[in-house]
């Protein structure tokens, strides 16, 4: 008789030659994930031909690296499979074996030309709990996008385990061990216009909370504006939030009869893509005089201990500086649309 137990994470998602961040992740997800995906779900070992299993119906993977698909099958061949697949008997196809986990060793184990894989037999297991599985494997894949990760955890929250019930972005939170902020943060990329999701998409390492304040503006033009000056760097994440924190409360603290004067002709000519131009002019600008303001203090820190040809050099780039600003205030003072200095 087969040997019959209840399966725990490590049958799910195998951690043998899965690499250090793996095994972290995974032995801090182990309780709460063995205690939602498996229940009471028991099990039997056996070996099974490898043509007869097909893959996961709900897996949402759909590529596999074939390099690291290749290197695989060699292991494969030289030590054999070490931690069998998780299956289930087809519901579609009976004499057929279903993927429940481990499609990456199925893949390898069919390049290596394996007869037959090790598995672990899964007793009533049913399609909602084959579609969670599924998806929390797909969790456990390396470099996997914010966007990639959005539609994973969206996808788990559709779906209603045996008892119909749905996850929460609190329990699929505590689940998987993370703040409710990034299940959170995530879920907001599902929801963001086209342009921002594009962003993200090009550049995954943008922070998401970037992602999100710039999904929440609602004029195209700003929201334009500013993933432009993103996407060429030009922007911090504190830099927006203060640019977008000015733009929806326009107050300045300090005024000079100067600035009054000159507000008030911009406050009826401006249109609002105008006004967050100038919001982010004014940021940049701050950004720029605290380098300017901590390049001073450092030249000043070192200028008693320069010998005469160093302060000379000192003295030559400053010069530089100076005459490249007042050829900026010449050009200035001599456009059409704006007033003397």
């Amino acid at each position: 008789m087969p040997k019959k137990s209840k399966p725990g994470l490590n049958d799910l998602f195998p951690v043998a030659n899965g690499g250090a961040a793996t095994e972290r992740a995974l032995e801090t997800a182990l309780p709460r994930l063995e205690e939602t995906v498996f229940g009471d779900v028991g099990y039997s070992y056996g070996n099974i031909p490898t043509a007869a299993i097909v893959p996961n119906p709900f897996q949402p993977r759909r590529h596999f690296d074939q390099q690291k698909l290749q290197e695989l099958a060699t292991s494969l061949k030289e030590d054999g499979m070490l931690e069998p697949i998780l299956v289930r008997h087809s519901h579609r196809d009976p004499g057929r074996y279903e993927l429940a986990a481990g499609e990456r060793r199925w893949r390898a184990a069919q390049l290596a030309d394996l007869a037959e894989c090790p598995a672990k037999i899964l007793d009533q297991c049913s399609d909602a709990r084959m579609r969670r599985i599924a998806l929390l494997e797909n969790l456990q894949r390396e470099g996997l996008t914010p966007l990639e990760l959005a539609e994973t955890y969206h996808a788990l929250m559709e779906e209603r385990d045996e008892q119909g019930q749905k996850f929460t972005i609190r329990s699929l939170a505590a689940m998987l061990h993370k703040d409710r902020s990034h299940v959170d943060d995530h879920l907001a990329l599902l929801r963001v216009p086209d342009d921002v999701r594009k962003l993200i998409e090009e550049d995954p390492a943008i922070p998401l909370r970037v992602i999100r304040e710039l999904g929440s503006i609602s004029e195209e033009n700003d929201r334009a504006f500013l993933i432009a000056e993103v996407r060429a760097r030009n922007l911090k994440t504190a830099d927006l939030l203060a640019i977008l924190q000015q733009h929806r409360n326009p107050k300045r603290s300090k005024k000079t009869p100067e600035s009054e004067e000159s507000e008030e002709s911009v406050a009826s000519s401006v249109q609002p893509s105008s006004a967050l131009a100038l919001a982010v002019l004014e940021r940049k600008l701050h950004r720029y005089h605290t380098d300017v303001a901590k390049t001073v203090k450092r030249l000043s820190h070192d200028w008693p201990t320069m010998n005469n040809e160093q302060r000379k050099l000192v003295r030559q780039y400053t010069m530089t500086w100076i005459t490249e600003l007042q050829q900026l205030l010449e050009e200035e003072t001599h456009h059409p649309d704006t007033k003397p200095v």
